[in-house]
């Protein structure tokens, strides 16, 4: 994963996930799912190896000297931001 950052988007990836008929949802690090289009559970990326859930961007990693980073939600502040 060198040279990539946590938000980065793989559009070339997507694409070619797209037109192979998989799920395409881009992840963390530029990743892009290569499950099936109607897969269950977690996202998986087989040329990265790795996996991730649809919350990712909520819950990534809390690095302040990366600019490239923003800090985690903690769970118990979820609903209170969300509730107004």
């Amino acid at each position: 994963m060198s040279g990539k950052t946590y938000f980065e988007r793989n559009n070339e990836g997507i694409g070619r996930a797209i037109a192979r008929n998989e799920c395409a949802e881009p992840g963390p690090w530029g990743t892009v799912c290569t499950e099936d289009i109607w897969h269950r559970y977690s996202h998986y990326d087989s040329g990265d190896d790795s996996s991730w859930q649809d919350d990712w961007r909520d819950y990534g990693p809390d690095d302040e000297d990366d600019p490239d980073t923003r800090p985690a939600t903690p769970p118990e502040n979820r609903e209170e931001q969300s509730n107004g």
